[in-house]
């Protein structure tokens, strides 16, 4: 497995900075609490850090009078007073503010822009007055359940809440329903204890001789140790054995001089189970300052940790074999290429097709198939050798890097092994299959200078293999071509297709799971071609590219998508329009004008526009490219990952890039339904999709149980056949008086 890359510490760091930043809050309002402040104030003081940890809100607590069905204003430190008077005796409904609908709907309520959300109706004037443009509200929970006020985060500017802030936000209404709730009944100091104990996180308090004063449900539930267990024993005896080696009073030591540290930690449960957990100790200290009491929060991150560091690794690998992929493959080349000129030898690509693999997805079902992959791999693994790589680059095609001498002759003694080793058949399932495999060979630098020129000729040479019979291989000849008759009667026909008008878009819809209203809708081109019939992307996309033609294509497709998006627009339909980008165009110098032209021209609100990019094209780390996409960023356009998981997965270049969506491959949805773990692989990206603030959507959706699995582990959008083939514009908008926001009907 490789050195773990910078993009995994990026990832780190940015889990590490919420994990701290949630734990610095409820260390502080802990310790009010432990101090005995009075409820007020400890109100006010969870609404100051909560506009702390999302800058530019405005925190308030409303209380409901159960008896008169009624919401007043509690505290509201950055409120003007004078906006009190005007939010008295609010009445729960559908059209009185978030607070009121939260109360009214008994869930949270994220409402992005009060100026236009109809569930603002009523409070238009009010939120025209002070500013307002965004304002979340979740109820505020007694410990029976019941909902005695709303805690909400108003803005200045239209927003919705990412993750990190709709944990915030519950984390504040839970800390405010406990200090309403018990201070009410029981009085600070049980108050006080309460909370302690029901804490989400494990929480620990010792005297000043680290003595065990108190350890909350979580942290038993944690550990293994119960309150009686370890009361009055020391933290750094055999109990807790972390405490009492070297890391563990060196922390001691940092504590006393600084007064806190924090950080992750292995440690033991009681059963001896290891587990990683991040550490926040704090030295409290009298008004003398001298330190009476330590207090400990920890939580246990071993999950979200492995889910991390496992996703680092498919970064660079395939998920079925954990074989290289393309990114580690390319790297790896490149790497090679040093010795090859400094020992003067020669580096062989090996193009490796399996010839009629759908028949065992077919016949034996795709589970069958995926093993058949694994041992495949493991196979090809053994015969390339330790010293040279073998990756997944495809649904069954290998590709193995091989050193050798000039001449190749140590290549062909590898391509030999590989082919002769087909002739022995594979155990899967207790099965014995026979399959076989065609290979191209190509070499730097005699058929290319760069890896992607290396491997085109391979492929290539792959291609001459299946086409005189498979189950052969065959070296790399600049004689070598494929059949371009197709290709020349859709490039000479290229422009005038364009001219003619005979392009098309279809449009997908992209269903939210829980809203169930239609999200966004993704832009397919067609060409309705007089002589050869209706052609699908597939057909024309490639020679496009590869003419140049893709740049008209591109552009007419981005102003049409547009022009369509801002009609619906203008009939009360705000549904972003997502428009595929080729590397090609993203290339161009002009691309960033192209796009503002398209927006200028069709007057969409560029929030309403989302860029389709795919993850080969992030590998392109061009710092133009960045800059431009940051500007398109800036103005509100989005941009959204397509095919996602496919072998070229960086977390990195997410972050780099600020994506806003990742679309998950449709090979993984498909597979994920029979096969628990592809499916298990499709909820890590969801769930690491979540932890970075992306939206998830699944795409190629085909079936009931597809869509019930993915709704299950948590993905946020539906596309497929199964809820909406691509539609004409006309029937689109049908589709969208049916399920958009406007008509309110659900699907």
């Amino acid at each position: 497995m490789p050195e773990k890359s910078s993009d995994g510490e990026r990832v780190d760091e940015r889990f590490r900075e919420e994990m701290e930043s949630i734990l610095m809050f409820q260390q502080e309002i802990l310790e009010a609490v432990v101090r005995g402040d009075p409820e007020k104030e400890l109100v006010e003081r969870v609404c100051t850090l909560e506009e702390q940890l999302v800058p530019g809100a405005v925190a308030s607590v409303m209380l409901f009078d159960r008896k008169n069905q009624l919401l007043n204003i509690y505290v509201a430190p950055s409120l003007p007073k004078e906006a009190f008077s005007k939010l008295e005796n609010l009445r729960p409904g559908p059209e009185n503010g978030s607070c009121a609908n939260a109360v009214y709907s008994r869930m949270p309520v994220y409402v992005g822009n009060v100026l236009t959300d109809p569930r603002w109706k009523n409070l238009r004037s009010f939120a025209t007055d002070y500013n307002l443009n965004a304002c979340w509200s979740i109820p505020i929970r007694s410990e029976g359940n019941e909902i005695i006020g709303t805690f909400a985060l108003s803005s200045y500017s239209s927003r919705q809440p990412n993750r990190f802030q709709e944990r915030v936000l519950g984390i504040g209404a839970h800390i405010i329903g406990i200090v309403l709730d018990r201070s009410r009944r029981e009085g600070l100091l049980r108050l006080s204890e309460n909370i302690l104990r029901k804490i989400r996180e494990a929480i620990l308090v010792t005297d000043d001789e680290r003595k065990i004063l108190f350890v909350n449900e979580a942290f038993s539930s944690l550990t293994g140790f119960s309150e009686t267990e370890l009361a009055g024993n020391r933290v750094d005896t055999d109990t807790l054995p972390f405490f009492r080696t070297p890391f563990g009073e060196g922390i001691w030591k940092h504590l006393d001089t600084h007064g806190f540290w924090e950080g992750d930690v292995p440690n033991k449960k009681k059963n001896g189970e290891s587990y990683l957990e991040w550490l926040r100790l704090s030295a409290m200290q009298n008004d003398r300052q001298k330190t009476t009491h330590y207090l400990a929060i920890s939580s246990d991150i071993t999950t979200r940790k492995a889910n991390q560091d496992r996703l680092d690794f498919l970064a660079h690998h395939d998920p079925l074999t954990e074989l290289p992929n393309r990114v580690l493959l390319r790297e790896r080349f490149e790497q090679i290429l040093e010795s090859v000129r400094s020992k003067g030898t020669s580096l062989a690509i090996l193009v490796m097709d399996l010839d009629n693999f759908h028949l065992v997805n077919s016949s034996l079902g795709h589970a069958a198939g995926d093993l058949l992959l694994v041992e495949i791999s493991r196979r090809l693994a053994q015969l390339v050798g330790p010293s040279n790589m073998v990756g997944r680059v495809g649904g069954d095609m290998f590709l193995a890097l091989v050193e050798g001498e000039r001449g190749g002759k140590s290549v062909v003694e590898v391509v030999e092994r590989i082919s002769d080793s087909f002739r022995t058949p594979l155990e899967v399932d207790r099965c014995e299959l026979f399959t076989s495999v065609s290979i191209g060979v190509a070499f730097y630098p005699e058929h290319g200078q760069t890896y992607e020129d290396v491997v085109r000729s391979a492929d290539r040479a792959m291609a001459c293999a299946k086409s005189e019979g498979k189950n052969t291989y065959r070296f790399f000849l600049p004689s070598m071509t494929v059949d371009v008759s197709d290709h020349l009667r859709i490039h000479n026909s290229f422009r005038q297709g364009l001219e003619r008008n005979e392009f098309i878009l279809h449009y997908q819809p992209q269903v939210g799971v829980f809203s169930r209203k239609v999200e966004a809708v993704e832009a397919l081109v067609r060409w309705n071609h007089p002589e050869m019939g209706f052609l699908y992307p597939k057909r024309f996309v490639p020679v496009a590219e590869t003419t140049g033609m893709i740049i008209p294509l591109g552009e007419w497709v981005l102003q049409e998508a547009c022009l369509q998006a801002s009609r619906w627009n203008a009939q009360g339909f705000r549904v972003p329009v997502s428009v595929n980008i080729s590397g090609i165009q993203l290339r161009r110098r002009n691309f960033e004008a192209t796009v503002l032209d398209a927006l200028a021209r069709s007057g969409l609100p560029p929030e309403l526009l989302e860029l389709e990019l795919t993850e080969t094209m992030l590998l392109e780390d061009s710092e133009g490219l960045l800059r431009s996409i940051a500007r398109l960023k800036e103005i509100g356009v989005r941009l959204s990952i397509d095919d996602f998981g496919t072998g070229y997965s960086n977390l990195a270049y997410l972050k780099r890039f600020d994506a806003d969506k990742i679309k998950i491959d449709q090979t993984f949805v498909h597979a994920g339904s029979q096969n628990p773990e592809q499916q298990g692989i499709v909820r890590m990206i969801a769930g690491i999709s979540h932890v970075l603030g992306l939206s998830a959507v699944a795409e190629g959706v085909e079936t009931g149980d597809q869509m019930e699995y993915l709704v299950e582990i948590g993905i946020d959008s539906i596309q497929g056949n199964f809820l909406s083939k691509p539609l004409d514009p006309v029937s689109c908008e049908e589709y969208l008086l049916r399920y958009c926001e406007r008509s309110g009907r659900d699907l």
